[in-house]
């Protein structure tokens, strides 16, 4: 499994933190983007495994495979695009809330969802990793 994290600060840091309780078992890959130098070089010094892009289109270029997961915690106004993008690509895609900033945005999203055959999912990072499993 890949794990795509778009946004390196202290969003993805949380999920990279959760992603790190997953059970063992099946390896799963890290990579991170961001444009912001510090909070990226802030993120592969607390999870050196990940692999680390200076942007989400350059991180997303790869093929994708049936287990790709896109995370995207950036800045609300930012996610219509980087979901769309991920989606796009051929990855799932779990976005921070707000999921869009409109409902035009989100049947967009939905639509392009549906069309690549992909899952499209919105949480809050505020209660990662407060279960213990």
């Amino acid at each position: 499994m890949r794990i795509y994290l778009i946004g390196a600060g202290v969003i993805g840091r949380y999920h990279a933190e959760a992603i790190r309780k997953l059970p063992a078992g099946e390896p799963v890959e890290l990579k991170a983007a961001d444009p912001n130098v510090q909070a990226l070089a802030a993120f592969t010094e607390t999870f050196p495994e990940a692999k680390s892009y200076s942007d989400a289109r350059s991180m997303l270029a790869e093929p994708a495979r049936e287990d790709d997961i896109v995370i995207v915690g950036t800045p609300p106004f930012t996610h219509f695009e980087l979901s769309r993008m991920a989606l796009e690509s051929g990855r799932h895609v779990l976005c921070e809330k707000p999921l869009v900033m409109n409902g035009q945005e989100a049947k967009v999203l939905l639509e392009t969802a549906k069309r690549h055959n992909r899952m499209l999912g919105c949480c809050s990072d505020r209660f990662l990793g407060l279960c213990k499993t």
